[in-house]
């Protein structure tokens, strides 16, 4: 696969999302989160403080790259990072909404 254009996101951005997500939960609950980082090519890094998630295997699935981790602070913060993708269960109490996470990222980056 070639890659004709990849723009890397501010590392304020990038410290701002670690730092709203650092346990991996939204006001208490769950959140999935996914950087996308620069490897030999690009790899999904899962944040996953209690292990992998309906979230790794769903990438695995797709045949990408993905490595969970515990925590993203400092790794994540010493990488090119090209995006963040979240992903919520809404049929599942102890995962966030994302009218609660979409909202505090706003405020937070704005």
């Amino acid at each position: 696969d070639e890659v004709f254009h990849a723009s890397v996101l501010p590392a304020e951005t990038v410290a701002t999302v670690v730092e709203c997500l650092v346990d991996g939960r939204v006001h208490g609950r769950k959140i999935g989160a996914l950087a996308v980082v620069a490897a030999d090519g690009f790899e999904y890094s899962e944040l996953a403080p209690e292990g992998p998630t309906w979230v790794t295997r769903l990438i695995q699935r797709a045949g990408e790259p993905v490595t969970p981790r515990g925590s993203w602070n400092p790794w994540l913060l010493q990488r090119e990072v090209h995006k963040f993708v979240m992903f919520t269960a809404p049929d599942d109490p102890s995962w966030a909404a994302m009218d609660q996470v979409v909202p505090l990222l706003r405020e937070k980056l704005a």
